[in-house]
């Protein structure tokens, strides 16, 4: 292996990123001899450590000054020609001018939507992509859909512009027979983005509650989240569940007769995919990367169509059981094509 990897995202961040790093080194064992953390060697144990490291908490609190210095200092330092695989490039920010560095890009809303994102990150990515653009550095997109967006937004080269799909974990399997449960569930982070008040507007819409219908919210709970649960208080057909452990994510997954994820956005949409290898029945939004990861036979809906979602919500969960198996056995069959093993083989292709 010729590549060291950057595995800072998984100590910041416990979303899907977090997993992925984890389930990379662990499936190349010759990478642990070969980890990043800011640019500085790190041992892994087993599992990663947590907590914001000193310079990046100071980035993210003051990114003006932090990219004034930056700007000022690269010129006067030496090149890091060390070949290095970052997994997000926010992290790029924090090393030597590199010259042989490969970067997993997620999606590019913080350059295209910054209003979805705080604006400190905003203002750190989009300086982050100006990098690697200037830096003609190669780029490996979880989507073709984030990867065209690095053509015709940033005008990334095509021998620059790859495309390494990302995956779901293998304990989402298939079940036997439907599960019709009346459980509707959305899995998600909390962000602007993920179309929260759309979802809850259109489910209400449905008049599925009036049904015993459930709709379960998944995800840490932020700010955003916290303004949205205290509107619907007095709901009790929606379920905050907040932050969920593994097992406890998995046991609300297993009971799930519909999964629901009409985001605005989604660089791939491991949540989508995840309920689809369950064989859930599932829909999602028209836009960005769901179509890629649903497939031509999933429902899709406008994020902005509260009506359509209802519509949508109303005919998956009216299914007959014929139906409901001819609907997610199809869409299954697509997900197939985003597996562990194709991952881990186009990373190792990437990284020799």
């Amino acid at each position: 292996m010729k590549y060291f990897l950057d595995i800072t995202p998984a100590i910041v961040n416990k979303t899907a990123i977090h997993n992925i790093i984890k389930d990379t080194v662990e499936n190349i064992p010759e990478s642990k001899n070969q980890l990043l953390l800011l640019g500085k060697s790190y041992s892994y144990s087993g599992s990663f450590e947590s907590g914001l490291p000193r310079l990046m908490r100071w980035a993210l609190e003051a990114p003006r000054l932090f990219i004034l210095i930056r700007r000022l200092l690269m010129p006067f330092l030496p090149a890091d020609n060390r070949p290095i695989f970052l997994f997000d490039p926010l992290y790029l920010l924090f090393y030597k001018p590199l010259t042989q560095s490969k970067i997993m890009v997620l999606d590019l809303t913080p350059v295209t939507r910054p209003e979805w994102h705080g604006s400190n990150v905003a203002r750190l990515y989009k300086e982050a992509f100006r990098e690697i653009k200037k830096s003609n550095l190669e780029c490996h997109s979880i989507s073709e859909s984030t990867r065209e967006d690095l053509r015709t937004i940033l005008k990334i080269k095509e021998e620059k512009n790859r495309l390494l799909y990302i995956y779901a974990h293998k304990k989402f399997q298939a079940h036997e027979k439907p599960v019709f449960s009346k459980q509707i569930l959305f899995v998600g982070s909390f962000e602007p983005r993920k179309n929260l008040t759309g979802l809850i507007d259109g489910f209400q819409k449905s008049n599925l509650g009036q049904d015993g219908y459930l709709l379960n919210i998944v995800g840490a709970a932020t700010t955003h989240y916290e303004n949205v649960k205290a509107s619907f208080l007095n709901d009790k057909s929606i379920v905050f569940h907040g932050y969920l452990s593994d097992k406890d994510l998995y046991s609300v997954y297993q009971n799930a007769q519909v999964f629901a994820y009409p985001s605005h956005w989604e660089g791939f949409g491991v949540p989508l995919l995840e309920a689809m290898n369950m064989k859930i029945a599932c829909f999602a939004s028209k836009t960005s990367a769901c179509p890629e990861v649903g497939g031509p036979n999933m429902k899709y809906v406008d994020p902005t169509n509260t009506s359509e979602i209802a519509e949508t919500l109303k005919s998956i969960c009216q299914m007959t059981n014929d139906e409901y198996i001819k609907y997610t056995e199809t869409t299954w069959q697509h997900g197939q094509k985003f597996s562990f093993e194709k991952y881990i083989q186009t990373l190792r292709n990437a990284l020799q």
